[in-house]
């Protein structure tokens, strides 16, 4: 009898525990449950504010603009300042508006030219950083490879090579179903070239978000109203996407070799650049804040350093040194473009061709 008292008592007293954690449990889910509403509330009440195009450019937006452009603590810093001036509501909305970004770029820099020094310098390198940041998030966006020549744009300019590696320029008429048709591109004497039924065309093109392409294909029918008809293909590749935005620009230059001198001092090797005396013509096709590409009757080996003078805005002289990366033929035999990468330039050269490529300043 007293065994089964004692059962019992010991039945009861799990029971209670069973009970018992069921209930705090059965707390502790509704305690959960509820912090997850009103986090769900308070995070959908923080994106509508966020999505608001009227919101001040507050902590809480620059915060957002930082992580989506990947901002340093000085861009940041430039950005509230900017927003702050201008009354610029919402930036987090305002990126994707790329016009409204041009004005206001444009604005801030022709602001910062108003009181020229080193300071004002530094601040344009952290304009056109944003900005390079801006154009980045964009070209992510729209980063869909062409795989087909039918989705090629009309007015792309292309670039026929030939099997001796010439290059014409030409650019696309039209582009529908059947075929794509271009301007039959023309020689140094101002002749068009002559494409048989057929034959085998290589070119390249270069589209807006800056991935270049080349592309083999075949000529359906040449000679018409200075039209080529071109074959659609798929035997289309993609080679690289630049780092920066491009623009054609043609200024006359001279370039000299240059020669490398190395230096220890403080156990740090100095590295410096002579230019020779002996100077070449050339002529500018085309720059970026990283690099240009010189027109020459030169051919030049790849990986020489040279020293390039011109004047970006027309009026002063600029000087940058960089390496060549590629030298290839351009529309004649007798002419070379050679493809260089800025070595050594100064802030405020790379300001000028910033606002060259971005037509901030007019020249």
């Amino acid at each position: 009898m007293t065994f089964l008292l004692q059962s019992s008592a010991i039945q009861t007293k799990q029971n209670f525990f069973i009970y018992l954690c069921f209930i705090l449990a059965l707390i502790f889910a509704l305690l959960f449950g509820l912090i997850k509403f009103i986090k769900t509330k308070i995070e959908k009440k923080q994106n509508e504010m966020v999505n608001d195009p009227n919101l001040p450019t507050n902590t809480r937006i620059l915060k957002i603009v930082a992580k989506i452009l990947d901002l340093t603590y000085d861009e940041i810093k430039f950005t509230r300042d900017f927003c702050n001036e201008y009354n610029v509501s919402n930036f987090s909305l305002k990126i994707k508006d790329e016009k409204f970004i041009d004005e206001l770029f444009k604005k801030i820099y022709e602001k910062l030219n108003l009181n020229p020094s080193d300071e004002t310098e530094y601040k344009k390198s952290i304009l056109f950083s944003i900005r390079q940041k801006i154009d980045k998030l964009k070209n992510k966006k729209n980063s869909t490879l062409i795989t087909n020549s039918s989705l090629i744009a009309v007015n792309q300019q292309i670039e026929f090579i030939t099997e001796d590696n010439n290059q014409y320029t030409s650019f696309v008429i039209s582009n529908n179903q059947d075929c794509f048709t271009v301007q039959t591109p023309k020689n140094i004497f101002n002749d068009e070239l002559q494409f048989t039924t057929l034959q085998k065309i290589t070119f390249s093109f270069e589209t807006e978000n800056n991935i270049a392409y080349i592309l083999q294909s075949r000529v359906l029918n040449s000679g018409k109203d200075h039209c080529t008809q071109i074959a659609h293909t798929k035997n289309i590749q993609a080679l690289h996407r630049r780092s920066q935005k491009r623009i054609h620009f043609t200024p006359e230059c001279f370039f000299s070799a240059v020669q490398i001198q190395t230096s220890n001092a403080e156990n740090k090797t100095k590295v410096e650049y002579k230019a020779l005396e002996k100077k070449h013509n050339g002529t500018l096709v085309d720059i970026s804040s990283d690099g240009c590409c010189i027109q020459s009757d030169l051919d030049i080996r790849e990986g020489q350093y040279i020293n390039v003078k011109t004047k970006i805005d027309g009026k002063n002289e600029d000087e940058f040194i960089g390496i060549i990366l590629k030298t290839d033929n351009a529309n004649s035999m007798e002419m070379y473009k050679l493809h260089i990468k800025f070595i050594k330039i100064s802030r405020k050269v790379r300001n000028k061709i910033f606002s060259k490529v971005y037509e901030y300043q007019a020249f």
